[in-house]
């Protein structure tokens, strides 16, 4: 095993720490948010007009408090800012928070919020997750960490066909069937994406620059492993709702503060573990970061150690799929890290997630032991059932490891 790849096997478990924060601190949750977006694709200029139509649904429709609008994680010029239900729309220029007041006896339930956006992509960013990278509704303030629960907004993007330029990747919102533009819950548009193979009726597509930083002997090894790994993971989870893969350099993706889960996976010749042979090990790091598309995108899991639960369970189907190739060695290293790492005290722990952060400690045990399981295969069979079940919902903390009789970590 070369030594970049080793180093990313470590630096894979520290991810845990730097990448992923927090999105539900409380169960069920109620408030504001947005659940369908219709977003319209225009050329202007030397980039694309994008209009976001967006509908909000609110649990609690007499709540007459006011919602923000957070635009931290969007790299996109914001234009226009509209709202049926706001009285008044407070936006300051190059402010990444904007706060909207209810109207006198409307509510935000059913509501339309209408934004228009500049997307120059020869600029940055060249690529575009959807919905992480547009601005999103929070009830709370945004100084505190969110106490929303997870949402999930279907998608469908117009015109049908994109220009040229644009290449897309789609999660579909049914389990059962290929991805569809009109009810996706992950869409990644790539500008001037200079690969895009077909593998198996699965698209994997290298951005522009990435596709510059691997030359043409290594670009079919990446290739191979990620149409294997995809219908690996669809295998795995029960649910084979997903049309391609993105690979894309960290820096094609602008200015944003979180990294998206889901079709969308950051690279590099190092990250890949490419060494000057042109040989490509498997690396269990980037498997658990596919595996987000089932249980971080397709299912979603808010309450308590809700981000440690879905990151664990990706980490353990990485594990998996990384001895089923026989990287022995791999496995060996990651759970000797993840071993080393659950045992970080307790107030540790606590630090990390009052700065909004996964709590290592739960996430690395609670991998260890969900790893353990996939070897039943009862149990494996239980897993792709609750999946399928569970695609495109968000579920309680406490019901997914009673339904996959875990204990607490």
């Amino acid at each position: 095993m070369s030594m970049p790849h080793l180093g990313q096997a470590v630096v894979g478990v520290l991810d845990v720490v730097a990448h992923q924060t927090r999105r539900a601190l409380a169960a069920g949750s109620a408030g504001a948010r947005i659940s369908t977006i219709r977003l319209s694709l225009e050329p202007r200029g030397r980039g694309f007009s994008i209009e976001v139509k967006a509908r909000l649904t609110d649990t609690e429709q007499r709540d007459p408090r006011p919602v923000f609008l957070d635009a931290s994680n969007c790299p996109l010029k914001l234009l226009v800012v509209e709202c049926d239900a706001a009285t008044t729309i407070v936006r300051r220029p190059g402010a990444r928070f904007h706060k909207l007041d209810l109207a006198p006896g409307r509510s935000w339930h059913g509501a339309e919020l209408v934004m228009q956006l500049e997307w120059t992509p020869r600029g940055c960013p060249t690529v575009l997750v959807v919905p992480e990278m547009l601005p999103t509704v929070v009830r709370d303030s945004p100084l505190l960490p969110s106490r929303d629960s997870p949402s999930l907004s279907t998608i469908s993007i117009e015109p049908r066909d994109l220009p040229d330029e644009i290449e897309t990747a789609k999660v579909s919102g049914t389990a059962l069937g290929p991805a569809g533009a009109a009810d996706a819950l992950q869409v990644v548009l790539v500008h001037g994406a200079r690969t895009s193979v077909e593998r198996n009726g699965r698209r994997v597509v290298l951005s522009s620059a990435l596709a510059r930083e691997l030359d043409a002997r290594i670009q079919p090894g990446v290739i191979s492993m990620f149409a294997s790994l995809v219908p690996a993971l669809c295998a795995r989870f029960g649910v084979d709702a997903v049309d391609g893969v993105v690979l894309a350099r960290r820096e094609e993706l602008g200015r944003i503060r979180r990294e998206p889960n889901g079709l969308c996976l950051t690279a590099s010749r190092a990250k890949l573990g490419v060494t000057e042979s042109g040989g490509l090990p498997w690396d269990v790091h980037l498997a658990r970061k596919l595996a987000s598309l089932w249980w971080g995108v397709g299912c979603r899991i808010f309450g308590q150690h809700a981000a440690e639960l879905e990151w664990a369970m990706c980490a353990a189907a990485g594990l998996r799929w990384a001895e089923s190739l026989g990287e022995t060695a791999d496995v060996h290293t990651v759970r000797a890290r993840y071993s080393e790492i659950a045992r970080i005290p307790r107030w540790r722990d606590r630090l990390w997630s009052a700065r909004g952060f996964v709590m290592p400690a739960v996430a690395a045990r609670l991998a260890l032991m969900l790893e353990k399981r996939f070897e039943d295969v009862a149990w494996a069979s239980h897993l792709r059932d609750l999946t399928v079940a569970t695609w495109g919902r968000t579920v309680a903390s406490d019901r997914v490891l009673e339904a996959l009789d875990v204990g607490s970590a």
